[in-house]
Parts: structure tokens; sequence; C-alpha cells
């Protein structure tokens, strides 16, 4: 397999900079981001500015990336931001905060690199989703509110753009190790705070207990190999949610969160 041209949003730790890291240990010609790249040294590959909440800035890291290699193979979405907090307590602007990262992100980056691609007559499309995507997590209900946008869109795109040679793909990490930036909402409600207690030691345990970020990136070069790719690919200790969620009833599954969560617990 000849080396791909990869641009990965949000390179600088996590997900991103482990895909990053085996992806160039592999031969493909990496280019990573980050709002502060000088900061970021990763072997082999080579770190861009880019701040996805602006479209200037997408539309020059893509100018950039074909500038220096002559094409896009490869976009990898995964920089994205997490909100800690109930709907209730959660701004509108901390909500536009989280979508203009997490969603209309995406969006720039794919309306800047689909016109290269078309031109090519090729290329791949890796949106980084989550099991909170089509499992809806209480308490990170606006983090799961911008993933289940990204499932959509990325379902849509994948029709749209498969006549030209270009795959569409969802990756949807259960939790994962991380340093995700995990915003808490600045108002809190009294009447929330011991099942917000509850549920952030529960999260916190589940994320410092999760595989690292290697798993993740193990299953995305295996879908930068294949030939056709599937939409989506589930990894991590949730891989199971997806198939499970097709078969067995809602009230079940709702019943499962609420005790996963001690939503019911008495204070």
């Amino acid at each position: 397999m000849a080396g791909k041209v990869i641009l990965i949003t949000g390179a600088s730790r996590g997900i991103g900079r482990a895909t990053a890291e085996k992806l160039a240990a592999q031969g493909h010609t990496v280019y990573g981001t980050s709002r502060n790249p000088d900061s970021v040294v990763i072997h082999n590959v080579r770190m861009l500015p880019l701040d996805v909440t602006s479209d200037g800035s997408a539309l020059a890291v893509i100018q950039n990336v074909v500038g220096k290699s002559g094409r896009l193979d490869v976009l990898i979405n995964n920089a994205g931001i997490s909100q800690w907090g109930t709907l209730e307590e959660i701004s509108i602007e901390e909500t536009q905060t989280v979508f203009d990262t997490n969603f209309y992100g995406i969006i720039r980056m794919v309306k800047h690199a689909l016109p290269i691609m078309r031109e090519q007559g090729e290329g791949k499309i890796i949106n980084i989703s989550s099991i909170g995507g089509i499992l809806a997590v209480p308490f990170q209900g606006m983090y799961s509110a911008s993933k289940y946008a990204v499932e959509g869109y990325s379902e849509a795109l994948r029709h749209e753009v498969k006549t030209f040679g270009i795959h569409v793909s969802l990756i949807q990490p259960g939790d994962i190790n991380t340093t995700i930036e995990d915003v808490e909402s600045a108002r809190t409600i009294p009447a929330y705070a011991a099942a917000r207690a509850r549920a952030k030691a529960i999260h916190v345990d589940s994320m410092n207990s999760a595989p690292s970020p290697e798993i993740v990136a193990t299953v995305i070069a295996r879908v930068v190999k294949s030939r056709r790719p599937k939409l989506r690919y589930a990894v991590g200790k949730e891989a199971f949610v997806p198939i499970a969620k097709r078969f067995i009833p809602a009230g079940l599954g709702e019943l499962w969160i609420r005790n996963w969560f001690k939503l019911d617990a008495k204070s």
C-alpha cells in the first residue's frame, strides 16, 4: 500500500496524537493540527496551526497540505471538546461552543476538503463520533447531541460522495483514557447537585480504567488501509452498545443507564 497524505485535526493529544504516531510509523505523510502547533512534537508528523471554529483557518490548513504534498487522501476529523452539566444548567453560549467545535468544525473541514478529493477521484473522510452519539449520556447531553449530529451528517455525506470515489466512515469510541477537554457548565443548580456528583464520580472512574487511545488508532489505521471501509466502527469496552441497542427493549436500555449512573439513588 502506497503511503497516503493524511490530515488529522486535534493531533496534540489523546486519540489524535496516537493516530498520528501510528499512521506516520506506517509510512504515510501525516499532517497534524493544533491551535499551538509549536508546542507539539510528534516523530515524522508535520504540525500545522488550526482552529476548527474558524472557516478561514480550516481553508488555510487544507491549502497548506495540498500546497506541500499536492493532494489530500484522508481527512480525519478528531478535534472535539466535552461539556459536563445538566441540560438545564448549560447556557446557549456553552451549547454553541460545543457545536462549533464538534459539529460545525467537521463541516468546515469537509467543505474545503471535498473539492480536492472530487478532483482526485478518491479520498477518505473519517469522523470521530462516540458511543455517546447513539446512546445519550446524562450530564453530557450536549456532547451527545453534537455527536448525534455528526452521525446523521456523516451518514448522509457518505451517500452523496460515494459516487466520486470518496468514502466516509464514523469511529465510535466508548470511554477512552484521554485528556479530552471536559468543560464544567458555568451555572449549577442545587437540585441536581447530588445526582451530578454521583454521575461525575462514575464517569471519572470509567475514564481512568478505560483503554488507551492506541486501541482507537489501530481501528482508524485499518479504515485508512481498507478499500471499502464501513460506515461505522465501534471501539472500546462499550463497543457492544450499537448491537445491543438494536435488540434490547428501549425500556430495559433506559433502566440500564439509570442504574449505571445511579440516577435514582436517594440523595
